[in-house]
């Protein structure tokens, strides 16, 4: 029975029959190795050899017979409060080992990102080929899942689930040990493999991995090269695998990229040669669509003929290049739509999952630029006149000849004058004779200066010029209006 279930009290005699009450109780501590259950010794032997084995192979307490009422009721308390005190540190024991079990992964954890990070102690070592279960040679991959245009975490992790089981679908056949969730907002995962993957199951992992490839989300593994001790090398062997993944940049059609067949140079920093960007800015400013993309394409072959940079690297390249471009024209420099712009560039451009994206960005921001000079000359074209207009009644006294206005505007005066004639009916000079006249029709009506002074305030040097234009213009001289106005005030 005492196999089949626990008692929390037994009590026994000394002399039984079959067996006596000191061997049940050496028997009873083979499976009372706990000390869960209490036993009390009833005898009415007075022996202290008996008391001494029996406690000796664990009694509770040894009673005497006739029992004495008080004494066997303070023994059951004493035995009730043992039992539960008891009770109570297995419980706390338990919760400690249920603790220590959810602790654990997350110890694990922590220590795989020690070791791959190259931050793990030495006295720590072994626990890392605990939790591996191997040493020696081996390699590491690197999963790397880029998606910008998923931000949620939930979503993340989903995705990285599924790409880790369609990873096992292939790399457990290949002795792949474990993974290393390094960080969500990382969207990686770091495998560790104890055997070299070829190229048969490499090919195989990219078909499986393809399906979950879709616009906006990217999927790349790199994987090191293989090493003899994964142990002391991990972290440079992680480094390396990164580094392959990123290959994908410039080859978005292939998932599965080898450190040793890597084109990237980490120290490789590309410039825009100066002809380069002066050229840029010609074409964008002039509107030359063809010029621009063929520019971009030299360029673009020139950077990545015979390595490749950083994808950051390339990337703060391009938006360096896009800034200097709309720095260097006036119209979008001073444009209300400027802070729009510069962030169009750095939203573009950090969107753009590989190079072929980058560039296409970058075209199409320098062909936005195109339209926007575009449309704003033509706005400045149609506000000009007014402008024009403004100028002349502002400073119709000085000597503002066709050649001069037109410099002011930026024109050339054969432009400009077909220009004004366009948009009023009537050309520069004849207006701004019309604008002169006028004022010194209101002079001489108003105030009594002399007539070569009215003809120096409103812009005409000679006063016989003056007389003849404002006679041709009224049919009048300026002294005949002068008197002919008197007339007409005093009547």
């Amino acid at each position: 029975m005492c196999r089949q279930q626990v008692f929390e009290l037994i009590f026994t005699d000394i002399q039984m029959p079959h067996m006596n009450g000191l061997e049940f109780m050496q028997q009873f501590g083979k499976i009372n190795k706990d000390n869960v259950s209490k036993v009390i010794v009833l005898s009415g032997f007075d022996y202290f050899e008996y008391a001494q084995k029996a406690l000796t192979y664990g009694a509770f307490s040894y009673l005497l017979k006739p029992l004495d009422l008080d004494a066997f009721q303070k023994i059951l308390e004493l035995a009730e409060n043992a039992i539960e005190k008891e009770a109570n540190k297995r419980k706390e024991k338990e919760q400690i080992s249920q603790k220590m079990l959810e602790l654990l992964p997350v110890y694990s954890s922590s220590l795989l990102l020690q070791w791959i990070n190259g931050a793990l102690s030495p006295i720590m070592r072994s626990g890392v080929i605990e939790i591996l279960g191997f040493q020696g040679a081996g390699h590491i991959a690197v999963a790397k899942l880029d998606a910008p245009c998923t931000r949620d975490k939930s979503q993340i992790q989903t995705l990285l689930d599924s790409v880790r089981q369609a990873i096992d679908a292939v790399l457990l056949r290949h002795k792949v040990t474990f993974y290393i969730n390094t960080d969500i907002q990382n969207e990686e995962l770091v495998i560790i493999l104890s055997d070299s993957l070829n190229e048969a199951a490499g090919r195989e992992l990219a078909e499986g991995l393809r399906h979950f490839c879709r616009p906006g989300v990217s999927i790349a593994v790199g994987v090191s090269k293989p090493c003899r001790d994964i142990i002391n090398s991990a972290h440079q062997l992680v480094k390396e695998a990164r580094l392959a993944s990123l290959q994908q940049f410039y080859d978005p059609e292939c998932l599965l990229f080898f450190d040793d067949k890597n084109k990237l140079d980490p120290l490789y920093k590309p410039v825009h040669q100066p002809k380069e960007e002066v050229l840029l800015l010609d074409a964008v400013r002039n509107g030359q669509a063809e010029s621009i993309r063929r520019l971009l394409t030299d360029m673009r072959n020139r950077i990545i003929e015979e390595k490749y940079p950083l994808p950051e690297m390339l990337r703060t390249r391009c938006k360096l290049l896009m800034i200097k471009i709309i720095e260097g024209i006036e119209y979008l420099r001073e444009s209300d739509s400027y802070d729009d712009f510069v962030n169009a560039i750095e939203t573009q451009l950090d969107n753009a999952l590989n190079e072929r994206q980058l560039f296409d960005a970058s075209e199409g921001l320098m062909l936005r630029a195109v339209n926007m000079i575009a449309e704003m000359r033509l706005n400045r074209r149609e506000n000009m006149v007014y402008q024009c207009l403004e100028y002349v009644d502002n400073h119709y006294m000085e000597d503002i000849s066709l050649e001069q206005i037109a410099e002011k505007f930026d024109l050339s005066p054969g432009y400009f004058s077909q220009y004004f004639k366009n948009k009023l009916d009537i050309n520069y000079s004849k207006y701004l004779n019309q604008v002169r006249l006028l004022k010194a029709k209101k002079i001489l009506e108003t105030q009594e200066d002399k007539i070569y002074e009215v003809a120096l305030q409103v812009g005409y040097q000679e006063v016989k010029y003056f007389n003849r234009v404002f006679k041709k213009e009224f049919d009048m001289t300026p002294e005949e209006f002068r008197k002919m106005m008197r007339i007409m005030k005093s009547r």
